[in-house]
């Protein structure tokens, strides 16, 4: 994803990733269409680690009997096919333009695409370039991937008190965060309080790249034009060079 931008990401055009195929952000009426929860459903299941699926779907009864080199080769594209193969093609369903055939004996997706009746063949997904996949459907949806990495312990001890604190690291950043930024509120405030022509009816041919960005300047930007009412009463700074008209330029939530 190298040859892509922020500029780039900013269109509701198709991504090209080599030996892949064309994959897209999508937009809202597609999330819409196989409904919000199911979207978060996914895009949960992209940005988990291996160690997060074996225990999300408690499936460390079912690899218990893989030795640990066997073990260190299993990665979220054969956990999804163990779970349930249908979310791995529910998955690229959305996310990938180009049509896909399964390859049970191979355990590998064929992408091609057909022009005219003829069969040209773009790329394949296996377990060897599944990571690389899903971390460029999180990057054009503008989501960090986390790291896909097991820390080593040096005892049990040590084990439970890195859990703890990832626990409490975690349950802090969930109660830091406002209720309020809902996708489904921040649609309502964009769409009443928007000055560029999108309004309910039409905020749904937006990708969801397009529509959190948008969102994170409308914000920033109705903030600015609180200052600029404050500066338009003489009384509202003490100092003129506390008033900076032009901040609403700053880049805000840089990837």
């Amino acid at each position: 994803m190298d040859q892509y931008s922020l500029v780039d990401l900013l269109c509701n055009e198709s991504f090209n990733i080599p030996d892949i195929g064309a994959i897209r952000c999508p937009t809202l009426r597609d999330i819409r269409k196989i409904t919000y929860k199911m979207f978060v459903f996914y895009t949960g299941i992209l940005n988990s680690s291996t160690d997060d699926i074996i225990k999300q779907f408690k499936l460390d009864e079912i690899l218990k009997g893989l030795d640990e080199n066997e073990r260190s080769k299993i990665n979220a594209f054969h956990l999804l096919l163990i779970i349930n193969r249908q979310i791995l093609f529910d998955i690229l369903n959305l996310f990938l333009i180009d049509q896909w055939k399964f390859y049970e004996e191979k355990l590998e997706f064929e992408v091609y695409r057909e022009t005219d009746g003829d069969k040209e063949i773009i790329g394949h997904i296996n377990a060897g370039n599944f990571d690389y996949f899903r971390g460029c459907v999180l990057y054009i949806l503008g989501m960090k991937q986390s790291a896909d990495v097991t820390p080593k312990y040096k005892n049990k001890l040590a084990q439970k008190l890195y859990e703890r604190m990832q626990k409490s690291k975690n349950a802090k950043k969930k109660s830091n965060k406002d209720s309020v930024y809902t996708l489904d509120n921040m649609i309502l405030k964009y769409c009443t309080h928007n000055k560029v022509g999108i309004n309910i009816l039409n905020v749904w041919d937006m990708t969801y790249y397009q529509f959190i960005k948008m969102f994170d300047e409308y914000s920033y930007g109705r903030t600015c034009d609180y200052h600029d009412q404050m500066a338009a009463h003489s009384f509202s700074y003490q100092k003129v060079s506390d008033y900076k008209p032009l901040d609403y330029m700053k880049k805000i939530n840089q990837q």
